[in-house]
């Protein structure tokens, strides 16, 4: 990871939130400076870490309020997800059914179908990486791990 430059470095710790912030050069490699750390650099280490155990109930706080946040919303996509792959799978039996069925009965349910696609907010769900005309259901190792439809699945773990 490459050296933040002072402006970089203070916008990511955003130290221009605090009014006693003070920027000082510092001779980074130990080499430069006889094998010896600068002792700018423990005490701006020292200064960070103060601020730091000032803050810290705060700081747990907004953590664990943020971590609550992140587990809820990755537990929101994973029943999305199992939703999406039941209801995938739900649709691919009935359609091996319907083929048993009389072509009359056949145009019935695709009339009811396309109403039903038509209903459904496509908008939210993640489109297959690898076709991008469906709707995701699975990821494989065959798709790098990106979420694919069951077709482009079936052809990619054909073709390794």
């Amino acid at each position: 990871m490459p050296a933040f430059s002072e402006v970089d470095f203070s916008r990511e710790m955003q130290a221009e939130a605090f009014a006693d912030k003070k920027i000082v050069q510092v001779i980074t490699k130990a080499s430069a400076n006889g094998n010896l750390v600068d002792d700018r650099l423990e005490s701006g280490l020292g200064w960070i870490l103060n601020r730091i155990e000032e803050a810290y109930d705060d700081l747990e706080a907004k953590v664990a309020q943020d971590k609550a946040a992140k587990k809820a919303q990755d537990d929101a996509a994973w029943q999305a997800q199992k939703e999406r792959v039941w209801a995938y799978k739900e649709e691919r039996e009935r359609g091996l059914m319907l083929l048993e069925d009389s072509p009359k009965v056949q145009q019935l349910y695709s009339k009811k179908e396309d109403e039903a696609k038509k209903a459904t907010n496509e908008d939210q769900v993640p489109m297959c990486t690898s076709c991008q005309t469906q709707p995701a259901v699975t990821k494989c190792s065959a798709s790098k791990w990106m979420p694919v439809c069951g077709d482009c699945a079936a052809m990619l773990k054909k073709k390794q």
